[in-house]
């Protein structure tokens, strides 16, 4: 899945704490492959997760992570499911007319 993400402001004079999110998901094709279990939920998990810290830049922090795995016949499909805080609170300088 694809996020994008739009801050809500007006340059130079304000930043509203709102913003609105775009979320696209991308059609994969499954391609066969003889591998371990174990080793490819784990390679998952950490592809994931490092997928969810690209996504953050450095902005945010991570409170909770959870993997949750589900094999189907031949398939298997991990989804990571996390809470993160970020900072969205930007300063702006204020200029009082006397």
């Amino acid at each position: 899945m694809i996020s994008t993400v739009w801050t809500l402001s007006v340059p130079g004079l304000f930043t509203l704490p709102l913003r609105l999110v775009r979320e696209t998901e991308t059609p994969w094709t499954p391609v066969e492959a003889e591998l371990d279990c174990k080793l490819a939920r784990q390679g998952m998990e950490a592809e994931l997760h490092e997928r969810l810290l690209r996504e953050l830049d450095g902005e945010g922090v991570i409170r909770t992570e959870e993997f949750t795995a589900l094999r189907l016949g031949d398939r298997l499909t991990v989804v990571l499911r996390a809470t993160c805080t970020e900072n969205i609170a930007v300063e702006a300088p204020i200029k009082l007319e006397e």
